[in-house]
C-alpha cells in the first residue's frame, strides 16, 4: 500500500485523490441543490489542504439544504465534512460523519450516493484499525452497488484489497487490486490506473517479487507525472523507498522517503505524512543514528495520536522500541513494547468474532461464482484469525510481565541477554501469528525461545528438554502457530511452580500412525487435583486465563478439524507414581501431517 514499509498508511482514498493545492477561505464553492447532490463532495475528494473554511461552508450549504427540506443535499455535507476530517486525520469525527450521512441516505431511492457514504465509512474505520468493522462496511457497499448500481467498483475493489493488505492476506489482496485495475482499464481513468498499479506494486514487494514490484511502480509514477498528481506521485515515492528499504539500499530508500515527505507535507497529507516520518526514522536506525531516528518517529507518533489511527500507532511503538533496545535503554524499550502490544492487540481483537458471524449471516462473499463450499472454507478461515487474535495478545502480555520482573530484579548484562531472546520472541511470534499455518520448526523455535526465558527467571525451579523424532521433518510438517505454548504455561504455572525445585516439563513430538504427529507436553508438577484444591483455597495462578487459552486451543482444533476434514484431538492425561500420589499431568496434541488450509 502507499507509503508504508510494514502495514502501510496508504488509505484506500489517496489514489483517488486529486490534489489541485490547497484552496483559499475566499474561493467560492458550488451552489448546492438537489441535482448537484454529490458536487461538493467530488469536490473535496479533488482537492488537498482543506482547511476550516471548507468546514464553515459545509455547515452554511448544510443549513440552506435543511431549509429546503432537501434530505440527500444535508446527508452529503455529512459525507463531505467526514472527508474533509479524514484528511486531516480526524478519523473518530470522520467516522460519525459517515455514519449520520449513511443514515439519512437509507430511506431515499438513489442508493448511489448511499454507496460512496458506505465504502468512505468502511475506509475511515480501516484507518482507526477497526478492521472488522471496516470489512464489513465495504462488503456492504459491494452488495449496494450490485443491487443499485453506480461508478463506485472500482474504489470498492481497491478497499477491499487494501484491508486484506493490512490484514497480511497478500494473495487475496492481489486479486481484489487485480479486480480494481480491470475495472480501472475498462474505464480509461488513468489516475485510478496509476493508484491500484501502486498497490500492487507494494504487493509484489511483499512477495518478494522485487523486479515485477520495481517495474509496476515506475509504470504508476509515470502515469502520475503525466498527470501532474502531487499527492499519487508521492505515494509512488513512498512505494519506491518501501521497496527498496526491503532489499537492505536504505541510501536510495531514504532519498524517496524525502521525496515523498516533502510532498506529503505540502499537501496537509497527514496519515501518509506519519507513515512516511515512521519508515525515516527506520532507516536511521538501521544507521546506527539512534537520536535521528527517535525525533522522526515520536513526529510520527504526534501525529497519529491526534489521528487516533491505532493500525498506525501499534507500528511506530514498535519502531520506537526497537530503537531504544539497540540503545540499551530497556525500561523505554519495555515502556514502548507495551504500548505496542496495546494497539496490536486491540486491532487484532476488535470485534472479530461478533464480524464472522454477521459477514456470514448478511452476505455471501462467493455468490457471485456460486462456490458456497468455498465460502464456508473462508469464513472457518476467519474463525482461525479470530483465534489467533487473542490467543497472541495474552501470550504477549504474559512474556511482557516476565520481562518487567527480570528488569527490576537482574544487572544490566543478564537484562540486555533476556530483552534480546524476548525481542526474537516476539518479532517471531508476530510473524506466526500472520499465518493459518507454520512449520513445526518455527513453532518448536518460539517453543525454545519461551521456555529459556521462563528458565532464566526462575531458575533452578524450572528445567526443560525438547526431542523430536528423526523420522519427521520439521520444515515440512505444518501445525498451528502457538498450539503448544498454553499448555506449557499451564504446566509452570499451575504444576511446577507451587514445588520448590526439580520442576521440569518435557515437549517431545513423533510420528503416530502414518498421516499425523503427536505433541506431548509432560510436566512432574503438583497434578490437576491438588491445582484444583489450591484454587478453591483462594492460592491458584490465574485459573481463568488458563482455561479460556486452553479452551481456546481446543476450539480452533475442532475448526481445522471442519475446515480440513482430517483428525486433530487433545488429550490431557494425569500421572502418578507407583504410590498413586499424583506426579505431573501430561498434554497430548494429534495434528494430521498432511495439513493443509485454503490460500486464496
Amino acid at each position: 500500500m502507499e507509503g508504508s514499509s510494514t502495514k502501510g498508511s496508504s488509505t484506500a482514498r489517496g489514489d483517488q485523490s486529486k490534489p489541485q493545492g490547497k484552496p483559499q477561505a475566499s474561493h467560492p464553492l458550488p451552489v448546492f441543490y438537489s441535482k448537484q447532490a454529490g458536487a461538493l463532495a467530488r469536490l473535496f475528494r479533488q482537492q488537498g489542504g482543506l482547511d476550516e473554511a471548507s468546514l464553515a461552508t459545509v455547515a452554511t450549504i448544510r443549513e440552506r439544504s435543511r431549509m429546503r427540506g432537501d434530505q440527500l443535499a444535508v446527508a452529503e455535507t455529512h459525507r463531505c465534512a467526514g472527508l474533509i476530517h479524514s484528511r486531516n486525520g480526524k478519523l473518530t469525527t470522520a467516522v460519525a460523519e459517515f455514519q449520520k450521512a449513511v443514515e439519512l441516505m437509507e430511506p431515499l431511492e438513489n442508493q448511489t450516493p448511499r454507496t460512496h457514504a458506505v465504502r468512505e465509512l468502511g475506509v475511515a474505520l480501516m484507518n482507526l484499525g477497526n478492521y472488522a468493522s471496516a470489512l464489513q462496511q465495504l462488503l456492504r457497499a459491494l452488495e449496494l452497488r450490485q443491487q443499485h448500481g453506480g461508478e463506485e467498483l472500482l474504489r470498492i475493489y481497491n478497499d477491499l484489497g487494501v484491508i486484506h493488505h493490512k490484514m497480511h492476506e497478500y494473495e487475496r489482496a492481489l486479486q481484489f487490486y487485480r479486480l480494481a485495475h480491470a475495472e480501472a482499464e475498462r474505464g480509461s481513468d488513468l489516475q485510478r490506473v496509476a493508484g491500484v498499479l501502486g498497490n500492487i506494486a507494494a504487493i509484489y514487494s511483499r512477495l518478494e517479487r522485487y523486479d515485477e514490484a520495481l517495474s509496476t511502480h515506475q509504470q504508476a509514477l509515470t502515469i502520475r507525472q503525466e498527470l501532474r498528481d502531487q499527492l499519487g506521485i508521492a505515494q509512488s515515492f513512498g512505494n519506491m523507498g518501501v521497496l527498496y528499504a526491503l532489499q537492505g539500499d536504505g541510501e536510495t530508500a531514504l532519498d524517496f522517503y524525502m521525496r515523498s515527505l516533502e510532498l506529503r507535507e505540502k499537501l496537509g497529507e497527514k496519515l501518509g505524512t506519519a507513515t512516511i516520518l515512521r519508515n525515516i526514522g527506520s532507516v536511521h536506525r538501521g544507521n546506527g543514528d539512534y537520536p535521528l531516528a527517535l525525533e522522526y518517529c515520536n513526529r510520527a507518533i504526534h501525529i497519529a495520536q491526534q489521528a487516533e489511527a491505532g493500525d498506525l500507532l501499534y507500528q511506530f511503538h514498535q519502531e520506537i522500541s526497537l530503537i531504544y533496545e539497540a540503545m540499551e535503554d530497556f525500561q523505554q524499550a519495555l515502556e514502548h513494547h507495551k504500548k505496542f502490544v496495546e494497539y496490536y492487540s486491540a486491532t487484532l481483537n476488535s470485534e472479530k468474532r461478533r464480524a464472522v458471524a454477521e459477514l456470514q449471516a448478511k452476505y455471501d462473499v462467493e455468490r457471485a461464482t456460486a462456490e458456497r463450499e468455498q465460502f464456508r472454507r473462508r469464513m472457518l478461515e476467519w474463525e482461525h484469525t479470530a483465534f489467533r487474535a487473542q490467543v497472541n495478545p495474552h501470550f504477549l502480555f504474559n512474556a511482557l510481565n516476565s520481562i518487567q520482573y527480570f528488569l527490576v530484579s537482574h544487572d544490566s548484562e543478564s537484562a540486555n541477554r533476556y530483552l534480546s531472546r524476548f525481542a526474537r520472541l516476539m518479532r517471531l511470534a508476530l510473524e506466526n501469528s500472520r499465518s493459518a499455518l507454520i512449520s513445526l520448526k518455527s513453532e518448536l523455535e518460539c517453543v525454545g525461545l519461551y521456555m529459556a526465558l521462563e528458565q532464566l527467571r526462575f531458575g533452578e525451579r524450572l528445567g526443560y528438554s525438547v526431542e523430536v523424532s528423526e523420522e519427521i521433518d520439521e520444515e515440512e510438517v505444518q501445525v498451528p502457530p502457538m498450539i503448544v505454548q498454553p499448555y506449557l504455561e499451564n504446566a509452570i504455572w499451575h504444576g511446577l511452580l507451587p514445588r520448590d525445585s526439580g520442576g521440569d516439563v518435557a515437549i517431545k513430538v513423533e510420528r503416530r500412525g502414518g498421516d499425523a504427529i503427536a505433541l506431548t507436553i509432560t510436566d512432574n508438577g503438583i497434578g490437576r487435583e491438588q491445582a484444583k484444591q489450591q484454587k478453591q483455597r483462594g492460592d491458584g495462578n490465574n485459573e481463568r486465563h488458563r482455561s479460556s487459552g486452553m479452551k481456546m486451543i481446543e476450539e480452533r482444533l475442532e475448526l481445522l478439524q471442519q475446515t480440513t476434514g482430517q483428525q486433530c484431538s487433545v488429550r490431557i492425561i494425569d500421572r502418578y507414581a507407583p504410590d498413586a500420589s499424583p506426579a505431573g499431568t501430561q498434554v497430548e496434541i494429534i495434528i494430521p501431517t498432511t495439513l493443509t488450509l485454503q490460500e486464496e
